[in-house]
């Protein structure tokens, strides 16, 4: 099992549903979901000037597999781009080092 960091964009900020949609298709092959990390602005849940809403989740699955998540992930109406990091096996840094990685 190969472990991946994938950060998944998003088009649309604090819209209830968008977390379980995500999670569904992780759960739906029996992957479970290591870390998950919302970036999606201040306070008020809204992005600052220049900032992107997105969701980093931390798995480990086959490459194969991770393919098939990306690209449906990717046809997600909310999501507007999934970026995808092979973590090696000594990566112990925290979820939000890694998101400031793949984002």
């Amino acid at each position: 099992m190969i472990r991946w960091a994938m950060a998944v964009e998003l088009r649309v900020v604090n819209q209830p549903g968008t977390l379980a949609r995500l999670a569904r298709v992780f759960s739906e092959r029996a992957i479970n979901l290591g870390d998950i990390l919302a970036q999606v602005g201040g306070d008020e849940l809204a992005p600052t000037e220049g900032q992107v809403p997105r969701i980093v989740l931390t798995f480990r699955c086959s490459d194969k597999l991770r393919s098939f998540l990306q690209r449906r992930i990717e046809r997600m109406p909310e999501v507007s781009r999934v970026i995808v990091l092979k973590r090696d096996a000594g990566d112990t840094r925290p979820i939000w080092e890694v998101g400031d990685e793949v984002g």
